[in-house]
Order: C-alpha cells, then sequence, then structure tokens
C-alpha cells in the first residue's frame, strides 16, 4: 500500500515511516502540501494521511486543491492532527473530502495502521 504522510514533524515522520515500512507499506513522507501534491502526482497513493496544522499552506488549502483534481477523488484522506475539533468541524473536514479523523498522541499506530487497511478497502 501507498501512503503520502504529510507531516512536518520529523520526529513524527520518522516513528510512523519505521512502523508502517515493517508492514509492507511503502511510505513517501513530505512536510508541507505544495511538495504533496507533486509527491501524489507521480506515486499514485492508495490513502491520504494528513496533518492539518501545516506550516505555510493550510491543510483547508491543501484538501480544496486535492480535491480538484477528478483523478484523486478515490483517494481517502485520513486527518491525523493534535487539534481537538468538534463535530461541526469534522462535519466540515468530510464535505471536503476527508474520510475519517484521528488523534495524536491518542492514536497508537496500531490503531493507525487499522483506520489505513479499513479506508483502502472501504475505498477500493
Amino acid at each position: 500500500m501507498r501512503v503520502i504522510l504529510i507531516e512536518s514533524d520529523p520526529i513524527v515522520v520518522a516513528t510512523v515511516s519505521r512502523y508502517l515500512k515493517k508492514y509492507n507499506y511503502d511510505v513517501f513522507a513530505v512536510a508541507g502540501a505544495q511538495e504533496a501534491i507533486h509527491k501524489i502526482d507521480t506515486t499514485s497513493p492508495d490513502v491520504v494521511v494528513l496533518d492539518i496544522a501545516l506550516r505555510g499552506h493550510s491543510g483547508i488549502e491543501f484538501l480544496h486543491e486535492f480535491r480538484s483534481y477528478h483523478d484523486w477523488n478515490h483517494v481517502p484522506i485520513l486527518v491525523w492532527t493534535m487539534q481537538q475539533m468538534t463535530q461541526a468541524q469534522i462535519s466540515a473536514l468530510k464535505q471536503l473530502g476527508v474520510s475519517a479523523v484521528l488523534y495524536k498522541p491518542l492514536t497508537t499506530l496500531l490503531q493507525l495502521q487499522q483506520k489505513l487497511d479499513s479506508l483502502v478497502k472501504t475505498h477500493a
């Protein structure tokens, strides 16, 4: 499974990448939204993991741009964030095409892996 991990914290990137690679995921980590758009275009990911609080380009802006590419509408997006969100905020994200929201650090790596597997099966 090809995963694009959009995360600016290098420690989180290293930890998540190492864990998922043990289970045969191909992880392509990028720090920002523009870099993510280019990486997605060249890798055709099965799922995108997005930290909504990106530097220099908000995760919301990324979602708008990502969903403007019709070829990518089938790709599930998992928002993985430190920000606690209201149900209204989660509903707004889902209207932008987000498939699921998980909270870090409350989510374990195993829970993240299980959610990724579930999203890919659901969107296949």
